[in-house]
């Protein structure tokens, strides 16, 4: 499968503005989120980086990221994800800069400390998921990101973003190249249509 990777993913981070979610997969999620939402992870785009809340460091770049917190990394970190997302919330630029500042000024809060604090805590302001983090950046402007608003109570997924009505997807990418059709491939040509026509993850299959 390696042979199929690029050495980054080809998402055009050149059309990112503040404001703007970078959702993320990879084969190294664990398989009930990879199987069953596919997208793992967010982050929300600032002036200098991406702003996200991690349990614990991901990908290529361990070195560059912190552990159980609200942190700001370099967009490298995110050019290394094999599938790649980037939204665009539907509201004014300035509303755009405000999340983005909201989420900068959590930064060093700890990550959420326990699976009832992920669940059932999402309105804290004490401690935060990658999720919650760019819900509650949005909603301090006015904007429910959740696709089922008021519940407010209940967990928040970085995959349900995707369905917001407030959401449109702005550019994708992937590490993956063209995957051809073969015995020797099997595996990887159904994983990627499971992702594609199952979790309607919005991805390009790549396979040719």
């Amino acid at each position: 499968m390696e042979s199929y990777l690029k050495e980054q993913n080809d998402l055009d981070f050149d059309l990112l503005e503040p404001g703007d979610l970078l959702l993320v997969a990879n084969p190294t999620d664990f398989p009930f989120v990879r199987y069953m939402f596919f997208w793992s992870h967010v982050g929300i785009v600032t002036e200098q980086g991406v702003v996200d809340a991690i349990r614990d460091p991901r990908g290529e770049y361990v070195e560059e990221q912190q552990s159980g917190t609200v942190q700001r990394v370099p967009f490298r970190v995110y050019r290394a994800n094999h599938d790649i997302i980037a939204l665009r919330v539907k509201c004014s630029r300035e509303k755009h800069v405000a999340a983005a500042r909201y989420a900068v000024d959590k930064l060093g809060l700890p990550y959420s400390p326990t699976l009832r604090s992920i669940f059932f805590g999402r309105g804290d302001i004490t401690h935060y998921s990658c999720a919650s983090l760019v819900w509650q950046a949005y909603l301090t402007q006015g904007i429910d990101l959740d696709p089922l608003p008021g519940k407010s109570y209940l967990i928040i997924f970085p995959a349900v973003l995707l369905r917001s009505p407030h959401i449109e997807i702005i550019a994708r990418g992937t590490r993956y190249r063209p995957i051809t059709k073969c015995w020797r491939n099997r595996r990887l040509v159904m994983e990627r249509l499971w992702f594609e026509h199952l979790l309607r993850a919005d991805i390009d299959t790549m396979i040719h």
